[in-house]
């Protein structure tokens, strides 16, 4: 039998373990605030020791100090401090450890911001804009990011290669030509097809013409093979690019229209130009507007049509006509856009402004005729991607929509940007590549 005594003894016991309890958990508690105070005391002995070594200049001693401190406690800012540290001393294991961070702290915007900082100091464009496109990709942004973006938006670099002349790219190539020999880069500036053809035209659709060095005339495609040819015997020279299925040729001297597979359509003129839905072509010293038949629109004759460098007269469904009071813009169906006349015109690009010129400087146009920037320069071509080339006292740069200079004119000529950041720019006697940098770093 169990003892009055034994139930008592029992009863205490059992209040006694709550009490045992609560008392083990304050001495664990103690124990765990002791150590973190320890700690903590600890960790603002080594920032106190890192901040001293760092104001004297000792950046080895502050480093081993901040490395200490982030083994007790590990924070982006106590990184910072170490990164610093190690900038001062070798800028290589700077670029190391900023890039540990960035893997530890992925969308943590201040590492993007210190990196790019970094680049832009070194003027290392490319590196600056690859690490901006990562912050995007990862839906990071800042105040500091966006201004580095816009103050380098149109630092550059050239491209090795240089040429005597060259065209306007169009379908990803450019004609170039190197002594008396024309070939074809493109917008990345690799010369894809050597320079070794007498005459070509620009490519179009996958195909150009081309004038080899035995007179032969044909067409290549855009590995330089010999694509679409005619007899030898074949009356029909210089062929023109095709474009609408169209191309033209000469026949005894004279301009003439002729489809894919050689076969005759119209024509006996003075000059054509290509097809772009119309066309321009001369007889004599008369211009008509002609559609794809062959048949002259508007029912007028001009004194010149504007053609550009790849055998253009229609850009954006507009043409420029020269009348006895100057030049105007015409649509497709060879009317009048507006009764704005120019002294002279380029034909629209890539863009959706043209270069006029009024009294005796150019200035820019949209396609209703409309004057969106004053003439007030000395030359200029039509925007293509959102700049044009302007020339401004002797040297030519770049402008964007609002007339701003982006590009500073220290060329002696200039041609249009490709949508990947391209374009040719001549500087002294040869012409060179010129590529923006905030396209490069999309290139890999």
């Amino acid at each position: 039998m169990v003892s009055r005594g034994d139930v008592i003894m029992k009863k205490k016991y059992k209040n006694l373990v709550p009490v045992a309890l609560v008392i083990l958990m304050a001495l664990a508690w103690y124990q765990l605030n002791s150590n973190a105070m320890a700690k903590q005391n600890e960790y603002d002995k080594y920032i106190e020791e890192a901040q001293r070594y760092e104001n004297l200049g000792i950046l080895t001693y502050a480093q081993k100090n901040y490395m200490d401190a982030l083994k007790i406690k590990d924070t982006i800012e106590i990184r910072f401090k170490v990164a610093d540290c190690i900038k001062g001393n070798d800028e290589r294991e700077y670029l190391k450890y900023c890039q540990k961070i960035l893997e530890k702290y992925p969308y943590n915007v201040e590492i993007y911001n210190r990196l790019a900082e970094y680049y832009q100091q070194k003027k290392d464009f490319k590196s600056c804009f690859e690490i901006i496109d990562i912050a995007k990709k990862r839906k990071l942004s800042s105040e500091t990011l966006t201004g580095i973006e816009k103050a380098i938006a149109f630092e550059y670099s050239f491209a090795y290669n240089t040429y005597d002349d060259v065209t306007a790219f169009i379908d990803g190539y450019c004609v170039v030509k190197r002594k008396d020999y024309y070939g074809f880069v493109d917008t990345s500036g690799k010369l894809v097809i050597d320079c070794i053809y007498k005459k070509v035209s620009s490519f179009c659709d996958g195909f150009a013409a081309v004038v080899d060095q035995t007179d032969m005339s044909y067409f290549i495609d855009t590995e330089g093979n010999k694509a679409i040819a005619t007899h030898k015997d074949s009356e029909y020279t210089e062929f023109g690019m095709i474009s609408d299925g169209m191309m033209t040729a000469m026949l005894n001297g004279k301009y003439v229209y002729l489809d894919k597979s050689f076969n005759k359509l119209f024509g006996d003129y003075d000059f054509a130009s290509a097809v772009n839905n119309v066309a321009a072509v001369r007889i004599g010293d008369s211009w008509e507007i002609i559609d794809k038949n062959g048949q002259a629109l508007g029912g007028k004759k001009y004194l010149d049509v504007i053609i550009d460098e790849n055998g253009y007269a229609c850009r954006k469904n507009r043409i420029f006509a020269k009348d006895n009071e100057g030049y105007r813009m015409l649509d497709t169906e060879g009317n009048m856009v507006s009764n704005q006349v120019f002294d002279d015109a380029r034909p629209f690009s890539f863009g959706t402004l043209a270069a006029v010129k009024i009294n005796d400087k150019w200035g820019f146009v949209d396609q209703s005729g409309n004057m969106v920037i004053e003439p007030k320069f000395d030359d200029a071509r039509s925007f293509s991607y959102g700049l044009a080339a302007v020339k401004i006292t002797g040297k030519w740069g770049f402008i964007d929509t609002t007339g701003e200079i982006m590009i500073e004119p220290e060329f002696y000529d200039a041609r249009d940007f490709t949508k990947e950041g391209t374009c040719f720019v001549k500087e002294g006697e040869k012409w060179q590549l010129l590529k923006l940098y905030r396209n490069l770093s999309s290139e890999g």
